[in-house]
């Protein structure tokens, strides 16, 4: 079903899920296990964060080539289902500074 919603680029979903807000304080590694339900992520970050997704919960975090998404904002992303069942959403603080977060929505 996700490959049929993700051709026909629609947001469906029947859920809307805050989680636990992750800590990214002083660079530290923070991911997300993606539940099987969710199609997107709803993101906001008090400081600039690299994110990722891939397959794996140990930090595979690419300063070089990943994505850095600028503190303050909100971020709509889809997840890429073509990943396959398991999915995993990274996030690591581009400058080490204590108490920084991001919060997730999953929808």
């Amino acid at each position: 079903m996700a490959s049929v919603v993700e051709a026909l680029n629609k947001d469906v979903t029947a859920h809307w899920s805050a989680t636990s807000r992750l800590d990214i304080s002083s660079q530290a590694h923070a991911y997300l296990e993606i539940k099987d339900s969710t199609n997107h992520l709803i993101l906001y970050s008090d400081s600039d964060v690299y994110i990722r997704f891939d397959t794996r919960s140990f930090d595979t975090v690419d300063t070089t080539n990943d994505l850095i998404l600028k503190a303050s904002s909100f971020t709509d992303l889809r997840i890429p289902r073509g990943l396959g069942d398991y999915i995993v959403f990274h996030a690591k603080q581009v400058s080490s500074s204590a108490s920084k977060y991001i919060r997730v929505v999953e929808g």
